[in-house]
């Protein structure tokens, strides 16, 4: 089966969760219509992969979507996740990526949803500078971007079959943004030389203390662009 689909529609830092919902609006099916025909399955055909993952594209069968889109995207979001969180050792960043669905109103309202709003160090959305909300409006429910929905709904609404956000794209083609991350400390992390990333890599931080701090991108990039590469977390040098 052949889905309707153009590569221009995906923007950057664009999460996984939001690329399925725009498969599903594209072409007017549901979450459960999409699961069951490219959900990754065992050997004995039960779906497996389900229940974790989406935010690195698991529990999709990559092979058998990419020959109905013509493009594989299962690199997309292990680029855009190295760069926000690629400086942290793999086990910690359960700490550091959101599961709950965090969204910004005016991103979303225009078919778009970035990896960014799921950071725990993102308060606001980068692009908009406005607050990111983790709510239904309608029904109040949080649902989850790294779980696979089997709900039978349509692209961008939620289990109770009303819109996140009422969307302002008159068409697909307007999908395809020209977004400008407006926050500077963000703009700074995304955009760090491979001299402060590997330094950060090759240093040890407690996560959940980093949650704490007012401003945790701030310390550690400064933290990064040190010459003696030695700094104490919680100290004030």
């Amino acid at each position: 089966m052949n889905l309707t689909w153009n590569p221009l529609w995906v923007n950057p830092f664009e999460s996984p969760w939001s690329i399925i919902e725009k498969i599903k609006y594209s072409n007017a099916i549901t979450a459960r219509d999409l699961i069951r025909k490219y959900g990754t399955r065992s050997s004995g055909g039960k779906l497996v992969n389900q229940w974790n993952g989406l935010l690195k594209f698991n529990g999709i069968d990559h092979s058998l979507l990419s020959q109905s889109i013509g493009t594989d995207y299962s690199k997309h979001s292990e680029l855009y996740l190295n760069k926000m969180v690629g400086m942290f050792p793999e086990s910690g960043t359960d700490y550091l990526i959101n599961k709950e669905l965090y969204f910004c109103d005016d991103c979303l309202s225009m078919g778009y949803h970035s990896l960014l709003h799921q950071f725990v160090f993102a308060t606001k959305c980068p692009f908009h500078l406005s607050p990111l909300r983790n709510t239904c409006r309608n029904c109040g429910n949080s649902p989850s971007c790294d779980r696979h929905d089997h709900y039978s709904k349509a692209g961008f609404q939620c289990s109770c079959s009303n819109y996140y956000t009422k969307p302002k794209f008159t068409s697909m083609s307007d999908w395809q943004l020209d977004l400008t991350i407006n926050d500077e400390i963000i703009t700074k992390w995304i955009s760090m030389d491979s001299s402060t990333f590997n330094r950060i890599k090759n240093s040890y931080f407690f996560i959940p203390s980093l949650i704490t701090m007012s401003n945790p991108l701030q310390f550690i990039i400064r933290f990064g662009t040190r010459n003696d590469a030695e700094m104490c977390i919680g100290s004030d040098c």
